[in-house]
């Protein structure tokens, strides 16, 4: 809008109350310009050709009524603001038409020029103060976004380096622990004769909490390692994906009597090596909790939801209670270290690779008992199934 010099169209279709307004709005010829239209259809016209600011109508026109021009005005340019003339029977509809938006206000005819033109001041304040009010939330928008934008990349780099140091620090503390156990050991290889029972029995302490610690630090190096592994994503044969996360199961398999069942599985798209990891750890949860005096039995299949595909690792082993914790959580153990062996880092590892993956991961109760856990990978270009 020109706040200097607004342009104000004026529509009746009695040529004497067009005559009358410019007599009388003669004085504003200074401060705005002004257009008169004896009809909507020539209203609409003129609207089309140049900018108009505000639009004030009589209701009772020919073929167009004027609130039915409003309406129109609405739609097609809302940035105008509408003010209607009514006579006292159209009342009830220019109420209806303000509550609806389609008008910003009414007068009744006949109307004072002096009310008019206070209608008119009113209306060109609040579109100033509208434009105003835009432009301020642009301005601040602009600035959040660039602060937003700036804080992406700080956060951006501050993660890589979280995840650098982590790395660092992890494979960095791998050797002093090597160091500790070498020694541990060769105390207990060269001196277990001369020490005593409890000694003896503290240098198992130290072997095995060094162990221990070698492990967790391990599968804190391979959680940190998702997140830095560029490997570019290829077609991956779940099928084959599957055979090589059981080879190093073989032993677990065997010892266990396991009945290991993979089904013919639809090709993703994604890392092979972080895939047989995901599948490794899921086969290796199902078989190691499994119950007492029973069979494990592991089953590999998929589904399709909603053009989704979620693989899903079902067991008939003890279950998963609700603890009220996010089992994917690092470190996250749902059992003591005398029940079964681990380091609660499995399944956070297996929640970093699905969800590097840009998929999710999630578990549900087996109906036959058990646990299964379900997680999305994307799909293969190809499609195809593979065993």
């Amino acid at each position: 809008m020109d706040h200097d010099n607004p342009t104000i169209l004026f529509i009746d279709d009695e040529p004497n109350v067009l005559d009358a307004l410019r007599r009388k709005l003669r004085e504003y010829d200074k401060h705005w310009t002004m257009i008169f239209s004896h009809s909507c259809v020539e209203a609409l016209e003129i609207i089309g050709k140049r900018a108009v600011d505000v639009v004030v109508t009589d209701q009772t026109m020919p073929k167009i009524t004027g609130l039915e021009l409003l309406h129109e005005l609405q739609i097609r340019h809302p940035d105008i603001i509408r003010i209607l003339l009514t006579g006292n029977s159209d009342q009830e509809t220019a109420v209806a038409a303000i509550n609806e938006g389609k008008v910003f206000r009414f007068f009744t005819k006949p109307c004072p020029i002096p009310v008019l033109i206070e209608g008119i001041d009113l209306a060109i304040r609040s579109r100033k103060a509208m434009e105003e009010a835009e432009k301020a939330n642009a301005k601040a928008l602009s600035r959040n976004n660039a602060m937003l934008r700036q804080l992406v990349v700080d956060l951006t780099e501050a993660k890589q380096e979280l995840e650098r140091l982590s790395f660092i620090a992890a494979h960095d503390l791998r050797e002093p622990l090597r160091q500790v156990i070498s020694y541990a050991q060769l105390l207990d290889r060269h001196h277990a004769p001369s020490l005593s029972g409890e000694a003896a029995e503290y240098v198992q302490f130290i072997v095995s909490g060094v162990n221990r610690m070698d492990a967790l630090t391990g599968g804190f190096l391979a959680y940190t390692q998702i997140a830095t592994d560029h490997t570019a994503f290829a077609d991956v044969n779940m099928g084959r994906a599957c055979a090589l996360a059981l080879e190093p199961l073989m032993s677990d398999i065997s010892d266990s009597c396991a009945l290991v069942e993979v089904s013919a599985l639809p090709s993703v798209f994604g890392s092979e090596r972080a895939i047989v990891q995901l599948l490794r750890h899921l086969i290796e949860n199902a078989i190691k909790f499994s119950l007492p005096m029973s069979i494990p039995q592991v089953r590999i299949f998929h589904t399709e939801v909603e053009g989704v595909m979620v693989f899903k690792v079902a067991d008939n082993g003890i279950g998963v209670e609700e603890t009220g914790h996010n089992i994917f959580d690092m470190f996250r153990r749902l059992h003591g270290h005398g029940h079964y062996t681990g380091h609660g880092v499995g399944l956070a590892i297996c929640k970093r690779i699905v969800h590097h993956h840009g998929g999710r991961i999630w578990y549900e109760a087996n109906p036959s008992g058990g646990t299964i856990f379900n997680f999305t990978l994307p799909k293969s270009s190809r499609g195809s199934l593979g065993r």
